[in-house]
């Protein structure tokens, strides 16, 4: 996961300093929100490969959260931390468009090996993102031309 850009949205905000820690000491740039609306602004700006997000938060749930990233990023693997792993918390979670439950307390060692499950499984081609739009194409062919906005990158002279 060298290249990937994960987005972690967590109300602790010692929980977002320690992750963050954690997976930039495995190569994995990470941006962090405090809630709901943030990330969905981050989203907005920037493409990222996964977003991992809290279930309970102030103000918008990751359910919610969830359901809104979709809209702005359908392609985008989403996976949800709660304490409660209940059937219906799965079942709501799977309705959102959430790939993966994992619950608390967790070892970050472990949603490490979980991140790097969903990679595999869910992103699976390589994408090139347009410098210009941030238009995400999988799978993209060398020529590298952006049919959002026209942009066309230069390769070596």
């Amino acid at each position: 996961m060298e290249n990937s850009d994960i987005l972690i949205v967590d109300d602790d905000r010692d929980v977002l300093r320690l992750a963050s820690y954690f997976f930039a000491g495995e190569g994995i740039k990470v941006h962090c929100a405090a809630a709901g609306e943030e990330a969905l602004g981050k989203i907005r700006e920037r493409t990222f490969s996964m977003m991992i997000t809290d279930f309970n938060m102030p103000g918008m749930d990751g359910l919610e959260l969830a359901r809104k990233a979709r809209e702005i990023a359908p392609d985008m693997p989403i996976v949800m931390n709660t304490g409660d792993k209940s059937p219906e918390i799965r079942r709501l979670a799977k309705e959102a468009g959430i790939v993966e439950v994992f619950a608390k307390p967790f070892k970050l060692e472990e949603v490490l090996a979980m991140v790097m499950g969903v990679e595999r499984k869910y992103i699976t081609l390589p994408a090139w993102i347009c410098p210009s739009c941030h238009t995400r194409y999988q799978g993209w062919s060398s020529l590298k031309k952006c049919y959002e906005c026209g942009y066309l990158e230069e390769g070596p002279s």
